[in-house]
């Protein structure tokens, strides 16, 4: 009996050294998997900050590259990392106000009493892709604000210049310090990628397939932004007498006829139609003519002129907003229509659209110094109708 129970001990210490052991063990393997969690989280966080420092420091390197030498290619490089969104937040800024702050062109003296026409330009081309643009303005006179606007950045997509004019012309000659304040917000279009299965969709075999549908999501805000900046540009603008003005010159001669000539194409598009309000009433018209204009040899400012089949002429409404100008070597297209024309009595008009130079249409645009003097004819019908769709409403 001494023995068994002898026995029975040795069993049993022998069951507890084995459970010791295998706590241990599985102690030692828990503790070597924290331990290798922990080196993958250290090591995946030095990559990481790795990745980020070269990231950053990449950035920087080009962000000084521009301000040692400014060139289109470096700024097409940081419009790249905008549109990635590779620059921090502060880059991001700093390449901001590198690429958006303007340049204020003026005219040397503009006559008393009319609108100061001024532009606002870029002085590279910055091609975002894949942001949309939030822009908040003020445009302040002698220190007082004059006026406030929000709006996108669509001038700045398309590399244009954009055209301002100063509200509330001042009535007495002098020197007028304006200051245009901007605040851009820019939003990266971020991708959302979603999976869906519609296996009665067919055509089979395909449909019973998962499929994954990928949508960009635009998103524009003033108020929550990827990258924000403010950038501010001034100038003076000096108001005298219209005989001291600055005047746009005419310039002509048989060269210069013929490439213009050349420069322009029509194109009739007779079901086009549009609505507006003439002096007896609403209106509705059809017709419409799209003239396009390529690597143009001079400026050039039209006032359009409709001269019917029986030679008399229907001269454009001055109201209108007509934007007949441009610059040298552009390219784009005019559309005229009834509305430019302010065409008040139904019937069909026959006969020829008139592209007559006017100095006037291009003052607004003081880049434009100099504009071809000639006139273009393009046959053109157009149609108005008195039952026109009220949109005064």
């Amino acid at each position: 009996m001494g023995v068994g129970r002898d026995e029975m001990r040795g069993e049993m210490g022998s069951d507890a050294k084995r459970q010791g052991a295998r706590r241990r063990t599985v102690r030692s393997v828990l503790r070597r998997m924290c331990i290798g969690v922990a080196c993958a989280v250290v090591l995946a966080g030095v990559l990481w900050g790795s990745y980020v420092g070269v990231n950053y420091w990449r950035v920087e390197r080009a962000i000084e590259g521009f301000e040692a030498g400014t060139s289109q290619a470096r700024a097409d490089v940081l419009v790249r990392m905008i549109d990635r969104g590779v620059p921090t937040g502060k880059q991001g800024e700093r390449i901001l106000e590198l690429l958006l702050r303007p340049e204020m062109v003026t005219r040397e003296a503009y006559p008393r009493g009319r609108y100061p026409g001024f532009a606002l330009e870029l002085p590279f081309a910055v091609r975002f892709g894949n942001v949309s643009i939030g822009r908040e303005e003020e445009i302040v006179r002698d220190g007082v604000s004059v006026r406030t606007s929000q709006g996108g950045g669509d001038d700045i997509l398309m590399g244009k210049p954009r055209l301002e004019v100063l509200s509330g012309p001042p009535r007495t000659p002098g020197t007028y310090h304006v200051e245009i304040r901007q605040r851009y917000t820019f939003n990266l279009h971020h991708v959302e990628r979603t999976w869906h299965w519609r296996p009665l969709s067919g055509p089979f075999p395909g449909c019973l397939l998962p499929r994954r549908s990928t949508t960009t999501m635009p998103f524009r805000s003033l108020e929550r932004w990827d990258y924000v900046c403010s950038v501010a540009a001034e100038a003076d603008i000096v108001i005298v007498e219209k005989s001291q003005a600055e005047a746009i010159e005419l310039i002509s001669n048989a060269d210069l006829d013929a490439a213009m000539k050349g420069a322009f194409r029509s194109n009739a598009l007779p079901m086009a139609m549009n609505w507006y309000r003439a002096p007896s009433g609403q209106r509705r018209s059809t017709g419409m003519l799209e003239i396009t204009y390529r690597n143009l040899p001079a400026a050039v400012g039209f006032e359009p002129v409709l001269r019917l089949s029986d030679g008399r002429e229907i001269p454009g409404n001055p109201q209108v907003s007509h934007r007949l100008f441009a610059r040298a070597g552009l390219s784009g297209q005019f559309a005229v229509s009834a509305s430019n024309l302010m065409l008040d009595e139904p019937g069909v008009y026959t006969g020829s659209l008139v592209l007559r130079s006017d100095p006037n249409v291009a003052y607004r645009d003081p880049a434009i110094k100099a504009i071809w003097d000639g006139e273009l004819a393009f046959p053109i019908t157009l149609q108005v109708l008195s039952n026109g769709l009220d949109i005064s409403h």
